[in-house]
């Protein structure tokens, strides 16, 4: 049954027709359909697709999530989804391309003509907006579902129920959505999708990577089109002058465009998701992330004011472990979160101080003032804060947020590198930018502010993320035969992997304890008198 106060424009309301007329309750399950359900399907080895299915295949499943999606309300007759795109053919939604394109101008002009362009507009402002485009979804279905055209150059009046679905969302999903990202973009098991030119669009899950055939952009222009859309919603550009750059959507995902003049064979749309709530130490336990022994740990060294440096490669959860971890600062200090573009989100109950982040040169060309991570750093320290969080240390800033620590301040951070070693001579390297100290100095000070490294990787046979190291940094610069001179990190914590006899097997292994602090480290927290596991 529909929602009552279902929202309508133009005639609908007038009509003695109902959309309730199309809706059609009984369906039959979709293991009557002959058809594997999306959570069942096992992937080959080594497959970068889900099986496709083939055009009558489709269509049916389209059909069984019209009749299933009709059971409820309007704006929830959304059937094209995620699974739909991965397993069509990939030529399954040319067909209706024409159709599409004209329905997209007729309905432009029905929204502009009834007063519904107010709606429109905010969702090109905003355009990951969910209440605004479920009220934009449900007021069109609702009007053009009904929709029969006279003119012999519409031919959408002559589909059946399903083939209309389709066109309505694809048209909707062009006017006030992602255009054919939308579905994807709708998918929250979908961490990542990856736009490589218009015709190659892949999408991360559960850590593997896999191609959607049948979603693709008819050109570069309607590629390029979406990029200006994403970007004009937060007040930036892409375009031959500044060709690319990240940018946060008002939902939090994470976007970067390359402009096809520095990408020949098309542009690049990267959209990253992140969880809209916070992630907890528990659900880390659940994903097998780390054991229990090793969460419990780390959160009473952290409670007891320790700070720490989450390391890990590309796309290993090191923003969502750092996030997870601030779990288990006290509730009464003071967090001040600095990034360069807001993602972490902090546990409620915690005095957290309003998130900062940087105001990039929006080109090449602009004069305008740039904040960068250094000044937030600096700015931070003159806040009272009792925790500094730094999203992600990338460059000189990391001597800044070295300083805080060793003035009282406990901080906590992420860089990016392959082993708890390589972090350390990755961020003394990050220290030595700032052309204040270097070398020796530039290690003594990274000792002496922060305390453990915690070393995440993501793990390729099963896509699983978990900790595989616990180091403390040393206390003391040492010297290799070369006079090369470097920090050592002690283990506390390992990840021991154990064999498997397919390389598709999940990952399976324990966490050891291999040492713990050092007594000067314990003293300095102040864990020294106290019995710890």
């Amino acid at each position: 049954m529909l929602s009552k106060g279902l929202p309508m424009f133009g005639d609908v309301k007038n009509t003695d027709k109902s959309i309730e007329q199309y809706i059609k309750p009984a369906f039959k399950p979709i293991t009557e359909l002959n058809i594997t359900p999306f959570e069942e399907i096992e992937v080959e080895d080594g497959s970068p697709m889900y099986p496709e299915l083939n055009t009558e295949e489709t269509l049916r499943l389209l059909e069984y999530k019209r009749k299933k999606r009709a059971m409820g309300r309007v704006d929830e007759m959304y059937i094209l989804d995620s699974e739909v795109l991965l397993r069509a053919p990939r030529d399954f939604f040319d067909k209706y391309e024409s159709i599409v394109k004209e329905l997209i101008e007729y309905i432009q002009d029905g929204l502009s003509s009834s007063g519904k362009s107010g709606l429109i507009e905010r969702l090109k402002k905003d355009p990951t907006n969910k209440e605004n485009k479920e009220r934009a979804f449900t007021s069109i279905y609702a009007e053009y579902m009904q929709y029969n055209s006279s003119s012999k150059s519409i031919e959408y009046s002559k589909l059946d129920l399903t083939g209309k679905s389709i066109c309505l969302t694809m048209a909707f999903n062009e006017i006030c959505g992602l255009s054919v990202l939308e579905p994807l973009f709708n998918d929250k098991r979908i961490r990542e999708i990856m736009c490589n030119g218009p015709h190659d669009i892949q999408v991360e899950i559960k850590g593997h990577l896999y191609k959607v055939p049948s979603c693709k952009f008819r050109d570069e222009a309607h590629l390029m089109a979406l990029i200006d859309k994403l970007y004009a919603s937060v007040n930036r550009v892409i375009s031959r002058t500044s060709p690319y750059g990240n940018a946060n959507l008002s939902d939090n995902s994470r976007v970067f465009a390359v402009h096809q003049a520095v990408a020949p064979q098309g542009p690049n749309l990267n959209i990253r998701s992140h969880s809209e709530d916070w992630i907890s130490p528990d659900q880390l336990l659940e994903w097998e992330t780390a054991s229990e022994e090793v969460l419990e740990w780390l959160g009473q060294r952290i409670y007891a004011g320790m700070s720490f440096i989450v390391n890990g490669g590309t796309s290993t959860g090191k923003t969502t472990l750092l996030s997870a971890l601030c779990g288990y600062l006290p509730n009464n200090k003071r967090i001040v979160t600095i990034e360069k573009y807001i993602e972490l989100k902090m546990p409620k109950g915690k005095l957290v101080a309003a998130p900062m982040e940087t105001i990039p040169r929006k080109s090449i060309a602009d004069t305008s003032i740039e904040i960068t991570l250094r000044d937030l750093v600096v700015c931070t320290t003159q806040m009272r804060p009792d925790v500094i969080v730094l999203g992600e240390t990338t460059g000189s800033e990391a001597y800044d947020l070295a300083q805080a620590a060793n003035t009282g301040h406990q901080a906590a951070t992420t860089v990016h590198s392959n082993s708890s070693k390589e972090g350390i001579t990755r961020l003394m390297s990050l220290i030595s930018q700032s052309e204040l100290i270097k070398g020796k100095e530039a290690l003594e000070l990274l000792s002496a502010g922060m305390d453990i490294i915690v070393t995440v990787k993501r793990f390729a046979q099963d896509g699983s993320r978990k900790i595989v190291d616990i180091s403390e940094l040393g206390t003391e610069v040492l010297a290799t035969e070369a006079g090369v001179l470097y920090l050592p990190v002690i283990p506390i914590w390992k990840f021991v992997q154990e064999k498997t006899a397919n390389p598709r097997d999940p990952v399976q292994g324990t966490w050891e304890k291999v040492g713990d602090l050092s007594e000067s480290r314990s003293e300095k927290l102040g864990l020294k008198y106290i019995e710890l596991k």
